[in-house]
């Protein structure tokens, strides 16, 4: 049991330190597993192919890279920023989407906006956009 505690120790602190709660991420800090419920998790960089998101009402801020997929639900309110061929789907939640490549947003029964590389702004988005 001690061992397994600190092994999933090690994977916790070598993904980064915050409120974020990482798990199962390899070496390079990519392929992630990102989760942030009832509180106010802090920026925090995720790598490629980051998965998870916020809920319960939580403040988010993230940077992850390519091939992420992310969600933000629950009253949370969420400011990602997503790398190529991500997606971001937000329902019940508030979420700020920066795209710095190709990206898709969901935006269900929630107040959304999304930035594509080379905007200047960010455009309102009511059920679904991409970049």
């Amino acid at each position: 049991m001690t061992r397994i505690v600190l092994v999933l120790s090690f994977a916790l602190v070598a993904c980064g330190g915050s409120s974020w709660s990482k798990t199962s991420c390899d070496p390079a800090g990519n392929s992630c597993s990102v989760q942030c419920t009832g509180g106010s998790c802090g920026s925090e960089a995720c790598g490629a192919s980051c998965s998870g998101g916020c809920s319960g009402g939580s403040s988010c801020s993230l940077e992850a890279g390519a091939s992420s997929s992310l969600n933000c639900t629950g009253g949370a309110v969420c400011s990602y920023t997503v790398g190529a061929s991500s997606s971001v789907s937000c329902s019940g939640s508030t979420c700020h989407v920066v795209c710095t490549g190709s990206c898709s947003l969901s935006c269900t029964s929630s107040t959304c906006d999304i930035k594509c590389a080379g905007d200047t702004a960010p455009r309102s988005v009511t059920a679904s956009d991409h970049c």
